[in-house]
């Protein structure tokens, strides 16, 4: 072959052969091209190449066994024709095999250091965390501590002197006041005319029974309402059936009777007033006059002398 190449260099050759159908084709052969191929004709010793190409096939085994070799590249081998072509494929597939481990450690650096960056994301976030509810612990005990200096300072006792101012002024309870507010107001009331609105009436007395139920809220230590007479009805009845289960309770006897008065005193009222409307029609207000300058002379006497001592004391009924 390179005696060929080196007699046809710088020359040409034409010669003609027969194809397999019969027919006849010229061949024009450029010398300078002829002799820069490489047709890949091998010349070996046939037993020397088939001992290389045995040893060759066990290597390519074990190069499979240990994961060195890919089993197509092994089936590549097995069905090559030649060594050259074996050699091409092995070289080939570890090429391949070179880049896939490169990959693979490109690939397990990438993930040990993404790995170690959420590590320290999330100790970063731990740490931020643990500030986060240190300083809020530090606000509460910083509330908590404002929370008791204010407990210990002494308390706002505006408050308190102005509940005492509207409970008493000089010398005289709010009761009393009370009373004598109720006996202004009637009087006034019983001086308007007759062509007044009755809303005007209404709503006045409203609020003056109103002020008198939240003031007079007790009679010798039993709650007792003096504005309506319903509750007395209901306390009436059930302090009695009280009393008739457990007649040893003298105490459920009694302020059943206390409430019976009170309707009583409520009745005897009602009569009262239509009375005094029959002969002094809009006038009639003034009756009610006789039993508040009555209790009103008893507060006084009792804040001014009888219970001069016990002003400060929040009284427990009249």
């Amino acid at each position: 072959m390179e005696t060929s190449k080196a007699a046809l260099k710088g020359g040409s050759k034409k010669f003609q052969y027969i194809l397999t159908d019969g027919a006849s084709k010229v061949a024009d052969i450029d010398g300078d091209e002829f002799a820069e191929c490489d047709y890949g004709l091998v010349l070996d010793n046939s037993n020397e190449s088939q001992r290389l190409e045995e040893g060759l096939l066990q290597l390519a085994h074990a190069a499979m066994q240990n994961q060195m070799m890919s089993f197509g590249a092994m089936m590549k081998v097995l069905s090559s024709p030649s060594m050259a072509e074996v050699h091409r494929i092995i070289e080939k597939d570890e090429k391949d095999m070179n880049e896939r481990k490169s990959k693979e450690v490109q690939d397990n650096m990438k993930m040990q250091q993404a790995e170690i960056q959420y590590r320290k994301d999330v100790k970063k976030k731990k740490i931020q965390l643990e500030d986060t509810l240190n300083q809020r612990d530090n606000e509460t005990r910083i509330l908590i501590a404002e929370m008791s200096n204010q407990i210990d300072q002494p308390e706002d006792t505006s408050k308190e002197d102005l509940a005492l101012k509207i409970k008493k002024y000089r010398k005289l309870r709010w009761d009393t006041i009370l009373i004598g507010i109720e006996i202004i107001t009637v009087i006034i009331l019983g001086l308007l005319p007759s062509s007044v609105p009755d809303q005007v009436f209404q709503v006045t007395i409203n609020f003056i029974c109103a002020m008198q139920f939240n003031t007079f809220r007790q009679a010798e230590k039993v709650g007792m309402a003096t504005t309506f007479v319903t509750n007395h009805i209901r306390q009436t009845g059930s302090f009695f059936v009280r009393w008739l289960r457990k007649r040893h309770e003298k105490k459920y006897l009694n302020r059943s009777l206390r409430h019976l008065c009170m309707i009583l005193c409520f009745i005897a009222g009602a009569i009262f007033s239509t009375v005094l409307c029959a002969y002094f029609k809009d006038r009639a207000i003034w009756g009610a006059l006789i039993f508040l300058v009555i209790l009103q002379g008893d507060l006084l006497y009792a804040d001014l002398v009888k219970e001069k001592e016990l002003l400060d004391q929040v009284p427990n009924g009249h």
